[in-house]
């Protein structure tokens, strides 16, 4: 399937955040994008907007539900009902068969192992039948392998089907010793090579008042910055400024 009408003139896919798109430029086709935080943050929360984005970006450029190209979602540690809770409070989030029809191929390895070579055969699979714009993997540090070896994997997945590919990561818990506890690009946990294979990496620094800094760490596309957000835990939505 032609997937080519999922991004802009630009080659772009877009964050469905104004702000963080004006700043990294949007997702590129094979860009390799790392989020990452502490737990408890919101990391997850905040990849599952992004793929909620994106699936209206999905609906508004394919009308036929047949002709949609799907988002594969990579998930070690939740059930399906579990993700689809945390989607944002307006997507519909415990029907069964409204989840069904979303454009969201959800891969669970909660009680077994996931390597690279398994991401990429089963992203493929997917994108022969159907088409693909995205995947996502929650999170990297939960796969098998070293984490050097599966950087680079994920890197050439995203290059070789040209789609951008979000890992999520942790972060080492050094930072809880620095003051301001605020994330750096060298607290990517247990790989230096994840900062330096990655063409984007977002950082989530959680903040007193509830709100949530999502600091552009990295971008090979865009420039450096940091956005502040609200973050409605209760309804999992991330919102900017302004804009709840």
């Amino acid at each position: 399937m032609n997937t080519k009408k999922m991004f802009d003139c630009s080659g772009k896919l877009k964050y469905g955040f104004e702000k963080l798109d004006e700043l990294t430029g949007g997702l590129s086709a094979g860009e390799f994008v790392v989020l990452g935080s502490r737990p408890a943050v919101g990391k997850t929360s905040f990849a599952l907007n992004i793929t909620a984005n994106a699936v209206q970006q999905i609906k508004k450029a394919y009308h036929e539900k047949s002709q949609r190209p799907g988002i594969f979602y990579f998930s070690l540690e939740m059930t399906a009902m579990e993700i689809f809770a945390r989607m944002p409070a307006e997507e519909p989030r415990s029907d069964l068969k409204t989840i069904e029809s979303y454009p969201i191929y959800l891969e669970l390895n909660g009680y077994s192992k996931l390597t690279a070579e398994d991401v990429k055969v089963q992203a493929r699979k997917v994108q022969e039948k159907t088409g693909l714009v995205m995947i996502v993997i929650d999170y990297i540090q939960l796969m098998t392998g070293e984490i050097n070896s599966i950087s680079r994997e994920l890197k050439a997945i995203a290059k070789e089907m040209a789609v951008p590919v979000i890992a999520l990561s942790q972060l080492s818990r050094e930072l809880e010793k620095r003051p301001g506890k605020r994330p750096m690009l060298s607290d990517l946990r247990d790989s230096k090579s994840l900062g330096q294979d990655a063409d984007t990496v977002l950082l989530l620094n959680g903040l007193e008042d509830g709100s949530v800094d999502i600091i552009v760490a990295k971008t090979r596309n865009g420039v450096t910055g940091s956005i502040n957000m609200v973050f409605n835990r209760d309804a999992c939505k991330f919102s900017e400024r302004g804009k709840q």
